[in-house]
C-alpha cells in the first residue's frame, strides 16, 4: 500500500498535465479515479502507522530476549541489535542511490560527501525518498525501552498512562513543529498494549466484521480528516491496533495459517528491504521509461499509473530479496556478537 500510494498517485501528480498542488487531497478527474487516488493516499499513511504499531508489539519480544536483569544492560543489548538491523541496509541504499542518482533517477543531482553521510546517518532526507519512517524508528528505541521499563515497573496501567499521555501530546505542535517522531511515538506503545490484551480469540463475524469496519475507517481516515491531521493518525493507530490485535490472537478465521503462508513470511522478511528501496525504482520509472508505460497504457494516465504500481513491485521484490540476504542479514548476526560481548564485557 506504500508503494501503491507511491507509485499511483505520484504517478498522477508528475504525469498529469496539471497535478493537483496537494497530491493528498487533490481532484483527480472525475469521482472514481479520485476515489481510487485517494484510497491509494490512505492505504499508504495507514500502512505506515500499522508499520509502527507492528514494531511496538515485535520490539517487546525482542527487549524481552534481551533483557538481561540489569536495565543498564538490556538497554545497550536492545539498542546495539536495533542499530545493527536498521543502519547496514540504509548505509547500503544510500550511498548506491548518491551515486546512481545522476544517471537513473528522476533529478539528475550530484551530491556532495557531506550531504551523503548526513543522509546516511538520518540526520537529513533531502535526497528526497521517505526515509523519514526510518529516522522515526532510530529515534524511537529510547521510547520503546521506557514503554517496556514502564509496563515492567508499574504494569499494564502504567503503560497506559503513558500511551495515553503521549497521544494527548503529539496534538501539541507547539512542542515539536514538524517533527514526525513527536506525532507517532504514541503508536509503539499501542503495539506493546496489544500483550495485555486477550492472548486467544475465538473467531467470530462480529470481531471480522469489526475488523473489515477499522480497516476501512483507518484507509479513509486522511483523505476524510487531511493527510496531515493529527486526529487521522490516531484514528489509524488504534484501529490498526484492534486489527493486529484480532489478527496474532485468532480472532479472524484462519489467520494463524495465514500469517503462517510462506509467501507472506518472504514478503515480511523482505519489506523492509522493500520499503527502502521501492520509492528508488519509481524514480528510475519515470525518468527512464515513463513514454513505454504510457504507451502500454494507450495513454490513459490513470491506467499508467497501476502499471507504474505494478512495475514497482514487480523490480523492487528481488532487489529487497537480495538486499535482505547479503546486506540485512549480516548486519543482524552482527548486531547480536557485538550485543554478546558487551553483556560479557559487563
Amino acid at each position: 500500500m506504500v508503494s501503491g500510494l507511491h507509485g499511483y498517485v505520484f504517478w498522477l501528480v508528475w504525469g498529469l498535465p496539471r497535478p493537483p498542488t496537494n497530491y493528498a487531497a487533490g481532484d483527480y478527474g472525475g469521482w472514481a479515479t479520485t476515489l481510487v487516488a485517494n484510497f491509494f493516499v490512505g492505504a499508504g499513511a495507514s500502512a505506515v502507522t500499522l508499520f509502527f504499531v507492528i514494531s511496538g508489539y515485535v520490539l517487546k519480544l525482542s527487549i524481552d530476549k534481551s533483557s538481561e536483569g540489569s536495565a543498564f544492560r538490556t538497554s545497550i543489548a536492545f539498542t546495539i541489535k536495533r542499530l545493527f538491523r536498521i543502519y547496514p541496509a540504509v548505509l547500503a541504499v544510500i550511498m548506491a542511490a548518491a551515486f546512481l542518482e545522476p544517471y537513473l533517477f528522476i533529478s539528475p543531482t550530484q551530491r556532495s560527501w557531506s550531504e551523503i553521510l548526513l543522509n546516511m546517518s538520518l540526520a537529513s532526507s533531502t535526497m528526497d525518498w521517505p526515509t523519514w519512517s526510518i529516522r522515526v524508528e532510530i529515534l524511537a528505541v529510547p521510547a520503546i525501552l521506557l514503554f517496556w521499563f514502564t509496563r515492567k515497573r508499574f504494569g499494564c496501567a502504567g503503560l497506559i498512562g503513558l500511551t495515553a499521555a503521549l497521544a494527548g501530546l503529539s496534538f501539541a505542535r507547539s512542542l515539536y513543529g514538524e517533527d514526525m517522531f513527536g506525532r507517532y511515538v504514541f503508536v509503539f506503545g499501542l503495539g506493546m498494549l496489544i500483550h495485555d490484551l486477550p492472548r486467544s480469540l475465538s473467531p467470530s463475524r462480529a470481531l471480522a466484521t469489526l475488523a473489515a469496519l477499522a480497516t476501512i475507517a483507518a484507509i479513509f481516515a486522511r483523505p476524510v480528516l487531511s493527510f496531515h491531521a493529527q486526529s487521522a493518525i490516531l484514528v489509524e493507530a488504534i484501529c490498526a491496533t484492534y486489527l493486529l490485535t484480532v489478527l496474532v490472537h485468532g480472532g479472524l478465521p484462519r489467520s494463524k495459517a495465514l500469517l503462517g503462508h510462506r509467501i507472506l513470511r518472504f514478503l515480511g522478511r523482505v519489506s523492509y528491504s522493500f520499503y527502502l528501496i521501492h520509492f528508488l525504482v519509481l524514480l528510475t520509472i519515470v525518468r527512464q521509461v515513463p513514454g513505454l508505460i504510457s504507451a502500454v497504457a494507450f495513454g490513459n494516465p490513470y491506467v499508467a499509473a497501476l502499471l507504474s504500481w505494478l512495475s514497482i513491485v514487480v523490480i523492487s521484490i528481488p532487489i529487497a530479496a537480495v538486499i535482505y540476504r547479503w546486506i540485512e542479514l549480516p548486519g543482524v548476526n552482527a548486531g547480536r556478537i557485538v550485543a554478546s560481548m558487551k553483556q560479557h564485557t559487563k
